[in-house]
Protein backbone atom coordinates (compact mmCIF):
# COMPACT_ATOMS: atom_id res chain seq x y z
CA UNK A 1 0.00 0.00 0.00
CA UNK A 2 1.15 3.57 -0.55
CA UNK A 3 0.31 6.82 1.03
CA UNK A 4 0.66 10.53 0.66
CA UNK A 5 1.00 12.32 3.85
CA UNK A 6 2.68 15.83 5.04
CA UNK A 7 5.81 15.41 7.15
CA UNK A 8 5.81 15.46 10.99
CA UNK A 9 6.52 18.35 12.73
CA UNK A 10 9.95 17.92 15.51
CA UNK A 11 8.41 18.29 19.00
CA UNK A 12 11.61 17.57 21.03
CA UNK A 13 9.83 18.18 24.31
CA UNK A 14 8.07 14.60 23.56
CA UNK A 15 10.28 11.46 24.15
CA UNK A 16 10.92 9.40 20.84
CA UNK A 17 8.45 6.29 21.02
CA UNK A 18 5.85 7.88 23.89
CA UNK A 19 3.10 9.53 21.38
CA UNK A 20 1.01 8.84 19.12
CA UNK A 21 0.28 11.14 16.13
CA UNK A 22 -2.64 11.06 13.44
CA UNK A 23 -2.29 12.64 9.95
CA UNK A 24 -5.17 12.93 7.25
CA UNK A 25 -2.96 11.17 4.51
CA UNK A 26 -4.14 10.23 0.88
CA UNK A 27 -4.72 6.50 -0.49
CA UNK A 28 -3.16 5.91 -3.90
CA UNK A 29 -4.73 2.62 -4.24
CA UNK A 30 -7.96 3.33 -3.07
CA UNK A 31 -8.34 6.93 -4.59
CA UNK A 32 -9.56 8.56 -1.37
CA UNK A 33 -8.05 10.26 1.71
CA UNK A 34 -8.08 8.25 5.53
CA UNK A 35 -6.75 8.64 8.60
CA UNK A 36 -3.02 7.52 9.13
CA UNK A 37 -2.12 6.60 12.72
CA UNK A 38 1.12 6.66 13.43
CA UNK A 39 1.55 4.69 17.02
CA UNK A 40 4.26 3.33 19.33
CA UNK A 41 2.47 -0.22 20.37
CA UNK A 42 2.83 -1.67 23.55
CA UNK A 43 5.70 -4.08 23.51
CA UNK A 44 4.47 -6.73 26.10
CA UNK A 45 3.87 -10.54 25.31
CA UNK A 46 0.76 -10.92 26.70
CA UNK A 47 -0.94 -8.05 25.51
CA UNK A 48 -2.99 -7.93 21.88
CA UNK A 49 -1.79 -5.77 19.49
CA UNK A 50 -4.39 -2.84 18.41
CA UNK A 51 -4.94 -4.29 14.97
CA UNK A 52 -5.86 -7.60 16.32
CA UNK A 53 -8.49 -6.23 19.03
CA UNK A 54 -9.83 -4.40 15.98
CA UNK A 55 -10.22 -7.55 14.04
CA UNK A 56 -11.66 -9.65 16.77
CA UNK A 57 -14.19 -6.58 17.23
CA UNK A 58 -15.26 -6.34 13.96
CA UNK A 59 -16.04 -10.77 13.74
CA UNK A 60 -18.05 -9.85 16.73
CA UNK A 61 -20.24 -7.39 14.64
CA UNK A 62 -19.18 -4.69 17.69
CA UNK A 63 -20.62 -1.54 16.13
CA UNK A 64 -18.99 1.87 15.88
CA UNK A 65 -15.67 0.08 15.26
CA UNK A 66 -13.10 2.04 12.68
CA UNK A 67 -11.63 0.01 9.88
CA UNK A 68 -8.41 -0.81 10.18
CA UNK A 69 -6.51 -1.08 6.61
CA UNK A 70 -3.25 -1.89 7.35
CA UNK A 71 -1.44 -2.73 10.58
CA UNK A 72 1.83 -3.96 11.82
CA UNK A 73 5.55 -2.87 12.53
CA UNK A 74 7.79 -1.58 10.00
CA UNK A 75 11.30 -3.30 9.70
CA UNK A 76 13.64 -4.93 11.95
CA UNK A 77 11.15 -4.87 15.35
CA UNK A 78 14.92 -4.42 17.20
CA UNK A 79 15.44 -1.25 16.00
CA UNK A 80 12.27 0.17 15.55
CA UNK A 81 11.40 0.46 19.58
CA UNK A 82 12.14 2.51 22.45
CA UNK A 83 14.83 1.76 24.47
CA UNK A 84 14.12 3.79 27.40
CA UNK A 85 12.36 1.69 29.70
CA UNK A 86 16.11 0.04 29.75
CA UNK A 87 18.35 2.89 30.97
CA UNK A 88 16.15 5.15 32.63
CA UNK A 89 17.64 4.91 36.72
CA UNK A 90 20.76 3.31 35.57
CA UNK A 91 23.47 6.98 35.62
CA UNK A 92 21.61 8.48 38.48
CA UNK A 93 21.35 5.84 41.36
CA UNK A 94 19.83 8.04 43.98
CA UNK A 95 16.96 9.14 41.91
CA UNK A 96 14.28 6.63 42.11
CA UNK A 97 13.44 6.11 39.05
CA UNK A 98 10.10 5.55 37.15
CA UNK A 99 8.61 2.43 35.39
CA UNK A 100 8.54 3.11 31.76
CA UNK A 101 6.36 0.82 29.68
CA UNK A 102 8.77 -0.39 26.43
CA UNK A 103 7.44 0.49 23.59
Amino acid sequence: MCYIVCGPCAQPNIPAGRWTRTSIAYDIQRDKRVILKDSWCISLEDLMPEGDVYKMLHKGNVPNIPCCSMLGDIGDNDFHCSWTDKFVGKFVQHVLAPQLIPY
